[in-house]
């Protein structure tokens, strides 16, 4: 999914860049990240409510 970009004339030093190839591209779309962030905060919010609750992390 990923390729290394070869490096520019006349740049020998920095980070080493990638491309990411189509098939990510066209899977990951803005909707997709919204989506994906909203599970991030239910699971962010669960995890909350089971610290508050119990004082600790719960097996559930």
């Amino acid at each position: 999914f990923l390729r290394r970009l070869k490096v520019g004339a006349g740049t020998t030093t920095g980070p080493t860049s990638y491309e990411v190839k189509r098939i990510l591209k066209a899977f990951v779309d803005a909707q997709w990240l919204a989506d994906f962030n909203d599970r991030l905060a239910a699971y962010q919010a669960q995890f909350t409510e089971n610290i508050d609750s119990a004082g600790e992390v719960s097996d559930e």
